[in-house]
């Protein structure tokens, strides 16, 4: 069965503000959307990623050496949850995607896998 990762996204600014009743709301949908994804069968992993100001990406220079960005530069959108699907096709995959409480501000990428490594 394919598998899909969905990919979950949004901009400084965007959705309920931590520590307010709508972000506690929030809270609270995500937890039953787990349930409901790990109770189909169709979850295979989810992770959760640390804040973005904490991110770091590189690059190179012209000369191959790695050139480290932080924070805003690193990445201009927050990227903070991961979740591997098996399912049936991409349209199961985006209907996941679709209940997933970030779609209301965000998005939700969907990614098809074309192949696992493992070493």
């Amino acid at each position: 069965m394919p598998r899909y990762v969905l990919v979950n996204r949004f901009r400084e600014g965007q959705g309920p503000v931590e520590g307010s009743p709508a972000h506690d709301d929030e809270m609270r949908d995500w937890g039953l959307f787990n349930k409901s994804l790990s109770d189909s069968g169709d979850l295979v992993w989810s992770l959760a990623l640390d804040d973005v100001q904490h991110a770091t990406a590189c690059t190179s220079d012209e000369r191959g050496r790695p050139v480290r960005l932080s924070g805003r530069d690193a990445t201009p959108e927050g990227m903070f949850a991961l979740y591997l699907v098996e399912v049936a096709d991409a349209s199961a995959a985006e209907q996941w995607a679709a209940r997933m409480p970030t779609a209301a501000y965000g998005a939700v990428e969907v990614r098809a896998v074309m192949s696992e490594e493992h070493g």
